[in-house]
This record gives C-alpha cells, sequence and structure tokens, in this order.
C-alpha cells in the first residue's frame, strides 16, 4: 500500500531550494524591479564569476539598450513586469546579453509568487537561440520568394506572358495569373476559374486544333503547343502561344497540365503582312508584260515569271 498521510502537506524549504539549484534552467528572483536571487543554470548562461554579478541588477542590464522591435529594453520591462503582476503569469521571447556582451535569446516566463509576505516574480530563462534563428532564416527565404515572385511577375508582364496550371480532374485552373487572364480578355468577374470558360475565348475555327493539342499532350504522343485566337470582350482578335508539360500520377496517368501563355500578335500581324507582300509581288511578277527574273549573287537562277 501507497502511504498517503503526507500528500497534501507543503514541501520543506529545502526541498523547494533543490529544485531552483539544480534546474537545466536558468531560475531568477525578481523583486519589484531587481533581481535579488538566480540558481546556478543563470550563472553559467550569463558566464558570470558567480551570483554577485546578478543581484540587485535590474533585468534591462542584463540586455541590450534596444529590444530588436525598436523599443529601450528599460521601458519594456516595465511593461513584461506589469503584465506579470497584472495577470499572474506572463510569458514572452527576450533578447538578453551575456557578461562578454554576446546577445542571446530566451523565452522568459514571469510568475507572480508569495515571498515573505510579498508578491514578488518567480522568473524563468529559457535559451532559444536555434528557434529564433530557424525563424529569422524562414522569415529571410520567405522574403526572397516573395522578391523572386515579385521580380518573375515584373518579367512576364513586361514580356506579356502568363502561367497556369489546370487540373485535369477538375477542369479548375489551381493557378491563372493575372497576365494569362487579359492575355484571354478575362477579368476576376468573368473569370470562375475553370478551362471551359477559357476556351469559349478561342477563336470558334481554332478550338478543334487546341483540343487536338491537348488530346496528343495527353495522350502522351506529344508536348503541348498550340498557337490559336482569342477573341476578347471588345471583338479585337489576339494570336496566343500556348506551350505546357503534362504531370502524371504514380500510375501513369495525366493529373494536371502547367505551362505558359504568350501574346504573338505582333509576330502574327507581321508574318500576315509580309504573306501579303509576297502575294502582291506574285501577283505583279505573273501580270508583268514583260520577262522578269532573279538571280542569285553567284548566279542562280532564283525566280521567273
Amino acid at each position: 500500500m501507497v502511504d498517503t498521510a503526507g500528500f497534501g502537506r507543503a514541501l520543506p524549504e529545502d526541498c523547494f531550494r533543490q529544485l531552483f539549484e539544480r534546474s537545466a534552467d536558468a531560475i531568477l528572483l525578481l523583486d519589484g524591479d531587481v533581481f535579488i536571487d538566480c540558481n546556478s543554470a543563470t550563472v553559467t548562461m550569463l558566464r558570470c564569476a558567480d551570483k554577485s554579478q546578478v543581484l540587485s541588477l535590474h533585468p534591462s542590464l542584463l540586455s541590450p539598450v534596444m529590444q530588436p522591435d525598436g523599443r529601450p529594453s528599460y521601458e519594456k520591462v516595465k511593461e513584461m513586469i506589469a503584465a506579470a503582476f497584472r495577470q499572474g503569469t506572463h510569458r514572452f521571447e527576450w533578447l538578453h546579453q551575456r557578461m562578454d556582451g554576446e546577445p542571446f535569446w530566451v523565452e522568459v516566463s514571469l510568475t507572480a509568487i508569495e515571498w515573505g509576505g510579498r508578491t514578488i516574480l518567480h522568473t524563468v530563462w529559457r535559451e532559444i537561440g536555434d528557434r529564433i534563428q530557424l525563424e529569422i532564416q524562414r522569415q529571410e527565404v520567405e522574403k526572397a520568394l516573395q522578391w523572386s515572385e515579385q521580380r518573375m511577375h515584373l518579367a512576364l508582364k513586361a514580356a506579356q506572358t502568363g502561367i497556369w496550371e489546370w487540373n485535369i480532374a477538375t477542369d479548375r485552373l489551381e493557378h491563372f495569373s493575372d497576365e494569362a487572364k487579359q492575355l484571354f480578355g478575362l477579368t476576376d468577374d468573368t473569370f470562375d476559374g475553370t478551362w471551359a470558360t477559357c476556351a469559349q475565348c478561342i477563336h470558334p475555327d481554332d478550338r478543334a486544333l487546341v483540343e487536338q493539342a491537348i488530346a496528343l499532350a495527353l495522350a502522351g504522343k506529344s508536348v503541348y503547343i498550340a498557337d490559336y485566337r482569342v477573341i476578347w470582350p471588345d471583338g479585337s482578335v489576339r494570336w496566343l502561344a500556348d506551350r505546357g508539360d503534362v504531370l502524371r500520377g504514380a500510375d501513369g496517368q495525366p493529373v494536371s497540365m502547367v505551362g505558359t501563355v504568350l501574346d504573338i500578335t505582333p509576330r502574327k500581324q507581321a508574318e500576315e503582312a509580309r504573306r501579303r507582300s509576297e502575294e502582291r509581288f506574285q501577283a505583279f511578277m505573273n501580270h508583268s508584260p514583260t520577262a522578269a527574273w532573279m538571280v542569285s549573287n553567284d548566279g542562280q537562277m532564283l525566280y521567273i515569271n
């Protein structure tokens, strides 16, 4: 049987002292706004010679002058202490400073306790430098990605190129960039997120060509390549060059397609102008009443009417 006679009794003071001294975390007692005691883990963490270097110090004196958020440590300490007394406990992250000047991050836990007839703060420091460093690295990566996306967006906008990703099973365009919408003559109000809506923008004479190109790509017989016309709401016609790859699941079945769409209207207009010019030249030469021919620099016959 378990002897429960001692359950509920207050632990002796020497037991608390052992817990205080043997804790792996730095523990300090804060009376008012100065430290009145600390354990050996605190001395080790701060790289002190002994605890006398800590006692009677204001927490801000063991901190950089300014916290990373730009606020003075002295002022922010008062705010944290007030919150702990008001709420009974308060937890936050803080940048402290060792005796040799090296800054280090800790998670601070302040708990109001009764001691010697007055209320003091039981303070626990737990180093979180690795966690903070990982968070900083994560933020830097996110910032770099955001900057990269912004640059890519500007580049795509300048090149009049859109990006898309089509979920084949749902017919949803999981990603359809603003540039892509603009190239199809769509807006946020007129685009419902489906490929079917985009297909309605394609010139009726070109839809079969696009459907065939998609079918060949899904069957694995070709990459997706299609040049086609779209009709904008104002009736104007634009030429687009669509390119994409099929992404397949573990079973080899097509899951989605990703690609880019580019406005090639100026190129098509130039090609059409050149074709018409050649037709006019051909018609003129064919109906000329005199003989006409063209030869290369090396004497080869290039054209004769």
